[in-house]
């Protein structure tokens, strides 16, 4: 099993992302895996377009501070569910740059790359954060009401959509290249 470490993100390791805001990321994800009573080790399942267990470790330690500044949960899932999303855009594909977008997509991928033969030089992507699923509030939901949103604000671009559930927990990945 694959393992990837949230610690990553606060290394000069990931073209477009600052040392700094990979770790205000990597921080949020470690508050919310641990509030869904989770530890460094928990099993990451990923589902739709690419099925894999990842092992996700960290080795932040949760002070009442830590915990304290990411007492707003929509926000702390949102930040979480993008440190998640770039490291497994990181595991799973070869990107020039991830650069933050302004408009239907949070981030812009450069020199996008699934294998030898299938690069393309812009892929957006769209991240989205489920603190633990709910009636109302499904992953498959979220992805739906995604993709659509993508679809209508980029029309035939090619896109990637990344939904991040905490509670159980799960990401699924769905590409339209």
């Amino acid at each position: 099993m694959k393992q990837i470490n949230l610690d990553i993100l606060s290394e000069e390791k990931i073209a477009g992302l600052s040392p700094t805001f990979g770790a205000f990321l990597a921080e949020a994800a470690s508050v919310c895996f641990s509030l869904n009573k989770h530890k460094s080790g928990v099993v990451l399942q990923l589902t739709g377009d690419h099925k894999e267990s990842i092992e996700l470790i960290w080795s932040a330690q949760l002070t009442d501070d830590i915990i304290d500044s990411w007492k707003d949960k929509k926000e702390a899932t949102e930040y979480a569910a993008t440190a998640v999303a770039m490291l497994l855009i990181d595991h799973l594909f070869e990107v020039g740059r991830m650069v933050r977008n302004i408009g239907a997509t949070d981030y812009i991928l450069s020199d996008f790359r699934v294998d030898n033969k299938n690069t393309y030089p812009i892929v957006y992507l769209e991240i989205s954060g489920i603190f633990q699923n709910s009636k109302n509030n499904t992953v498959n939901q979220r992805v739906k009401k995604k993709r659509l949103q993508v679809e209508t604000g980029i029309a035939a671009a090619p896109f990637i959509v990344i939904v991040v559930e905490f509670g159980k927990p799960e990401a699924k990945i769905i590409k339209q290249l």
